[in-house]
């Protein structure tokens, strides 16, 4: 529902079904974050918090097939709120973000309401019970709100179009598939990898992160200085190097000492690396 300079976001609300959770979303602010929480958990029903993980065992054989892992954990609103801010990823100044990795949808999501200067929102998950889980939420949050969303629905596919109060086009999209086959996240302003790689395949990951473009700032579950073939270059830079080819440099741009309160962690915080790709 559209109304002078903000748009009302309908979630259904489990609890209240006459109620319906609404969402004022701004053109230039941020939503509150007590109100995201809420949100999701009408959203995502019981599968919210470290116990709320579909994955099947078949899946995660077939992960392990692949060389893949699904360990789950996610980040939880507050801390998708800090790692975008300007101390860290700095979505303001961003147009494009990637979730490599995206579980069940939530941090895209959030991302996309947060901040109305994101015009293409895009994340891609490799276990089908979670990727079916963000296509069902975010089914729901389009039919509630028909006037704001065109939704495109496919076997492995989903788009969200919204248009905003300018008649520019946003895009939510989310990928079934293998992060490593996303195109998207080459040319991305900010890449979300909250995702753990066995050590067969951090090589894989190296030559990932270095064909990312310059300028991308990441978000990552390793440590960088830790994985193979990066050597340090400086007191917060280092290079990424594949089969002895240096292949880009790096600069960490958040405080080591930041950490992100997640399902494994909500008080205390996990930290991750935020960094910036300096060159290739």
């Amino acid at each position: 529902m559209k109304n002078g300079n903000t748009m009302t976001l309908l979630i259904p609300n489990d609890e209240d079904p006459d109620h319906a959770i609404q969402i004022n979303y701004p053109t230039q602010s941020f939503v509150d974050n007590d109100l995201i929480v809420t949100s999701f958990k009408s959203l995502y029903r019981s599968n919210w918090g470290q116990e709320g993980d579909p994955r099947t065992s078949g899946e995660n054989e077939q992960a392990e097939q692949q060389g893949a892992s699904l360990l789950f954990g996610e980040i939880l609103p507050s801390g998708v709120s800090k790692l975008l801010d300007k101390q860290h990823l700095d979505a303001s100044t961003a147009t494009t973000l990637v979730d490599l990795g995206c579980g069940m949808s939530k941090l895209i999501l959030q991302s996309f309401l947060e901040y109305p200067n994101l015009n293409k929102v895009v994340g891609i998950e490799l276990c089908r019970s979670r990727f079916l889980l963000g296509v069902n939420s975010l089914k729901i949050l389009a039919a509630a709100n028909p006037s704001i969303f065109n939704i495109s629905v496919k076997d492995d596919f989903l788009e969200l179009i919204m248009q905003s109060k300018n008649n520019s086009l946003r895009i939510l999209r989310i990928y079934f598939g293998t992060l490593f086959n996303c195109k998207e996240a080459l040319d991305s302003d900010i890449v979300i990898c909250q995702t753990n790689f066995p050590s067969k395949t951090q090589p894989e990951l190296i030559k990932l992160l270095s064909s990312f473009k310059i300028n991308t700032r990441i978000l990552l579950y390793h440590t960088l200085r830790d994985l193979p073939g990066v050597i340090p270059s400086g007191a917060d830079t280092v290079y990424l190097n594949f089969n002895d080819e240096r292949l880009a440099e790096y600069k960490q741009i958040a405080p080591m000492d930041s950490h992100f309160p997640t399902t494994w962690s909500p008080i205390n915080g996990a930290h991750f690396d935020c960094w910036l790709k300096l060159s290739s």
